[in-house]
């Protein structure tokens, strides 16, 4: 018995299986349920610490290609102006289930590392949607989506790290130099903005003028 019915032997096979919100489930750590939007307002998940995870379980249809790489699109928008050269990182681990023994969900997954580094090209603005696009080879050594008892795959989706962004508040933050008279040393004193993690980076030139 087919769960999805048979397929006849002249249908082409499907390449396209899309999901919304709605069908991931929550990790351990879940991301807080969302919209975006008005009018409609689209369901969605935010994810804003690296523990929160996202699981896609779906089972393959008949008549779906597995002879060919598998293509993950994912939409995200921004819920802060970006910056421009920010980048934007995924984790996606994944399993392929098979009726063969061993190969269950605690079986080691495959790991792919998207990158996308947004530009002013692209946007930057509050709700500015995204896509960030990462390929599973059909022929993946340790997960193959073509092996002849794959029968589905899991998916799991979280923050490679988190890159906190440029807002209205940080036009009040600041950086100094001082010396510190006790250790006869320099000093970088920087203020941030309550709430929010600031990566700082610090350039140093030295110049020494002889007279």
């Amino acid at each position: 018995m087919s769960l999805f019915g048979d397929v006849g032997a002249n249908q082409p096979l499907i390449r396209v299986v899309s999901f919304s919100a709605g069908d991931i489930g929550r990790g351990v750590t879940a991301p807080t349920e969302s919209t975006i939007g008005t009018s409609p307002a689209v369901p969605a998940l935010l994810f804003d610490a690296v523990a929160e995870t996202g699981v896609v379980v779906t089972r393959f249809r008949p008549d779906m290609d597995l002879g060919a790489d598998m293509t993950l699109r994912i939409l995200f928008a921004l819920v802060n102006g970006q910056i421009d050269t920010d980048q934007l990182d995924l984790t996606i681990d994944y399993t392929v289930f098979r009726t063969g023994g061993g190969n269950g969900p605690d079986k080691a997954s495959t790991q792919l590392l998207p990158t996308l580094q947004v530009t002013t090209a692209n946007g930057l603005a509050v709700a500015d949607v995204y896509s960030i696009a990462a390929t599973i080879a059909f022929d993946d050594a340790t997960n193959p989506l073509n092996a002849a008892d794959a029968v589905g795959i899991s998916i799991e989706v979280h923050l490679t790290n988190v890159t906190e962004v440029a807002d209205a508040g940080a036009a009040t933050w600041d950086a100094t130099l001082v010396a510190n008279d006790t250790s006869d040393e320099w000093e970088i004193k920087v203020t941030g903005e309550g709430s929010h993690t600031i990566d700082w980076t610090v350039t140093w030139f030295e110049q020494i003028t002889e007279v």
